[in-house]
């Protein structure tokens, strides 16, 4: 079986973690970072490679809803053929078994699959298993590999064993996300992502977000290792930035026991008695350098 490789993702979205504290003669005054806390500390994951201009790139949603889009047309594809089970070649090499369930649900088994893709003009590789359960709103990726260029075979994303819940109504596109995924390069872990029942939900209309769930991310060669658990006013979303696709202009987001409240190019970061108010590019800026930062003593 060839090398199974593996891309980045979804995998996305997010910044920061803070607070702040203190005062002359009972006067509050301004406080930098270090005074109210080490940057390091109020910075929360954020994964590198973030399609911010759609915000579904956060955690490869997008690249999720194509790859589950493509298995549709197999299935459909195989209905036709008015079998329970089914094997067909892929346009390139390799082949993909489908067959139904007496639940109503299907299941996919790709086969060192590779097809063409003539919206990119590349050849992509897919091996494993998808499933759609009978409500075709509940997915399942199971030892799942997908390269997107496999002729350069340099990047790729392997599903551990990923279960999603995708559903739109009113306007809002809600995601539940359950499982590991690793993004690889050169043929080595770049970095691993568990989602533990995180649901995402985007108001298309008001182009605001929510975000609740435990999120762990770990980039390989790095210090950087995080597990928070997210959670999202419900009554103030987080809503896009017109000026800066980086930020969030208003919304409020809470990060374990942290309070975040966003306001144009600003947060301020409550913890307990305690706040901060801090540039979102400071937080940025932070989040690059731990991400790449090799001196775990820091």
């Amino acid at each position: 079986m060839k090398k199974l490789m593996v891309l980045s993702i979804l995998i996305s979205f997010i910044l920061l973690i803070g607070c702040g504290s203190g005062g002359d003669n009972n006067k509050p005054k301004k406080q930098t970072i270090d005074e109210v806390l080490k940057v390091g500390d109020i910075v929360y994951n954020a994964p590198q490679n973030i399609d911010f201009n759609n915000k579904t790139g956060r955690l490869g949603l997008k690249r999720i809803k194509k790859m589950l889009n493509k298995s549709t047309l197999a299935f459909q594809k195989m209905a036709t053929q008015n079998q329970k089970a089914r094997t067909f070649s892929c346009s390139v090499s390799g082949v993909y078994d489908s067959e139904e369930n007496d639940d109503g649900s299907q299941s996919i088994f790709y086969n060192e699959c590779v097809e063409y893709n003539k919206n990119t003009e590349l050849n992509e590789y897919y091996h494993g298993m998808v499933s759609i359960a009978s409500d075709k709103e509940h997915f399942r990726l199971y030892n799942y590999s997908e390269i997107p260029d496999y002729n350069n075979f340099e990047r790729g994303t392997y599903y551990e064993d990923m279960r999603l819940y995708i559903h739109s109504e009113n306007g809002i596109d809600e995601v539940n996300i359950e499982g590991t995924m690793k993004d690889y390069i050169n043929g080595y872990v770049s970095e691993t992502m568990t989602y533990s029942n995180m649901t995402i939900k985007n108001n298309t209309l008001t182009k605001s977000w929510y975000f609740k769930g435990g999120f762990y991310d770990k980039v390989e060669n790095s210090c950087f290792a995080e597990n928070h658990i997210y959670d999202t006013d419900n009554n103030n979303w987080l809503i896009e930035s017109s000026l800066n696709n980086n930020y969030w202009s208003s919304g409020t987001l809470y990060v374990d026991s942290i309070k975040y409240v966003y306001s144009g190019d600003s947060v301020t970061v409550t913890k307990g008695d305690i706040s901060g108010t801090f540039t979102q590019q400071e937080l940025l800026d932070e989040l690059a350098k731990e991400r790449n930062s090799t001196d775990c003593n820091i």
